[in-house]
């Protein structure tokens, strides 16, 4: 899988990620529509959510108040569109960025649910360190990740470090 960007949103993605010095974890969220060839998604629009959506954003840890979610979903579901969640972890700065985890019981609640709700379309989320990232998504149902994606920004591909995947574990059941 591969999500399509240009350099411009690749780098306001990162630094709304990563620009804040005080050590806490941000996120984003991106809607995607597919391209023709079926494993490529295209940003259509980067959501920057404030600190008041959000229950708890602090270091280590990000909870989004109750019916944000639904809006971030629906607001896909009008356009078409795939839903991509990106979060930091700003205390990262080594080359095995991975999904904490805290990250990835919540990603096996999550991800099965917007995929349930987005009929067709996969779920992806992403984690970055200062020096790399990590991702996941979504085709079906189960907890388990279907694979990893790249991060096409036109004159380079970045590829994630694959650690989280490598390390989920076999459970790959409907939830």
């Amino acid at each position: 899988m591969r999500l399509a960007m240009s350099e411009v949103e690749y780098e306001e993605l990162r630094a709304t990620l990563l620009g804040d010095e005080d050590g806490s974890e941000r996120a984003a969220f991106l809607l995607a529509k597919a391209e023709a060839s079926g494993d490529e998604l295209r940003v259509i629009r980067q959501i920057h959510p404030t600190n008041h959506e959000f229950d708890q954003a602090d270091w280590g840890y990000l909870e989004l108040r109750d019916g944000v979610l639904h809006e971030l979903i629906r607001e896909a579901h009008a356009l078409g569109a795939a839903l991509v969640e990106a979060h930091s972890h700003p205390f990262d700065r080594s080359d095995e960025t991975r999904f904490s985890s805290i990250d990835r019981d919540g990603l096996a609640e999550v991800a099965p649910h917007v995929v349930w709700r987005l009929p067709g379309r996969p779920y992806l989320a992403f984690v970055f360190g200062h020096r790399g990232f990590d991702s996941l998504y979504w085709s079906s149902r189960t907890a388990r990740p279907s694979g990893v994606v790249d991060i096409d920004v036109g004159i380079r591909v970045h590829s994630p470090t694959g650690l989280t995947l490598r390390a989920w574990g076999d459970d790959r059941g409907p939830i």
